[in-house]
């Protein structure tokens, strides 16, 4: 897609990537959308949630997750979306003034597209297909994955990637740059074959 085309792209709440359209740019480049399972120290940093008077909240999220962004993008996405604003910032992340509802609906709406991907991934790819179940906690840090084969290989170990960059983009809009994160990889028989952190 052209770069021209960009201005199209409406920020609408809620980034999703890969394959994820819940509430996102419209006819965005989908390659924008593949995102490193790790933001820098300094994405880290600028993750942020904090509670402000009459039940709203104050959301920064990084550049990662602006997608190149103009102001006037944000503006008719918040417009859209009945956020009371969105702000680019000059180090290019994007601050979220919403109601606390407004919030809690966004990492609904994320946490469901994320679960569909979940539960896709085991026909996503030819490489993923002795996977038989992936089992998680609440807030995408902690996962299980079972496997019909008996031994890890290269290939098995790339949901590891997948399940991070999943996490990462969940907890930057529950505003946490920083969190524990750990995979478990289990054979057909239960046996833990690996553990990733």
């Amino acid at each position: 897609m052209k770069h021209s085309n960009k201005n199209a792209w409406i920020f609408l709440g809620v980034v999703f990537v890969i394959y994820m359209i819940t509430a996102f740019f419209n006819n965005y480049n989908t390659e924008k959308a593949y995102l490193n399972a790790n933001l820098s120290q300094e994405e880290k940093d600028m993750c942020n949630l904090t509670p402000l008077d009459n039940n709203r909240v104050s959301l920064t999220v990084p550049p990662t997750y602006a997608l190149e962004a103009t102001q006037a993008d944000l503006d008719a996405a918040a417009a859209k979306n009945g956020y009371e604003s969105m702000t680019l910032n000059e180090n290019g992340s994007v601050t979220y003034i919403m109601t606390q509802a407004q919030h809690k609906e966004m990492l609904d709406s994320l946490m469901t597209g994320i679960k569909e991907k979940i539960e896709a991934m085991p026909s996503s790819n030819k490489s993923y297909a002795s996977i038989t179940s992936i089992t998680y906690n609440d807030d995408l840090t902690d996962f299980e994955i079972h496997s019909s084969e008996n031994s890890m290989d290269d290939n098995l170990s790339m949901v590891t990637v997948n399940l991070k960059m999943l996490s990462t983009m969940y907890n930057a809009f529950n505003g946490k740059g920083s969190f524990p994160f750990r995979t478990v990889y289990y054979n057909g028989n239960g046996e833990k074959m690996a553990e990733i952190s």
